[in-house]
């Protein structure tokens, strides 16, 4: 992991992240990530000295954003 935000949690790359997701079960790529971008649906991100970053509170956050649960039957 490349970079480190405040409180010395890392900063993942596009490479990392997708491989970072892909580990925890949710196929992703690199294009698909550049994708989310694009379509402002994916985690937040960084820009910094022109190569994109993903900080560890925006990639939870965003994860925990696309949770639904199941209707309990009555």
């Amino acid at each position: 992991m490349e970079g480190t935000e405040a409180g010395g949690e890392p900063m993942r790359t596009t490479r990392e992240l997708a491989v970072y997701l892909t580990d925890l079960g949710i196929k992703t790529t690199e294009e698909m990530l550049r994708l989310w971008r694009h379509r402002k649906t994916g985690p937040a991100w960084h820009k910094i000295s022109g190569r994109v970053y993903y900080a560890g509170p925006d990639v939870r956050a965003w994860l925990a954003s696309t949770r639904h649960e199941t209707a309990r039957a009555s």
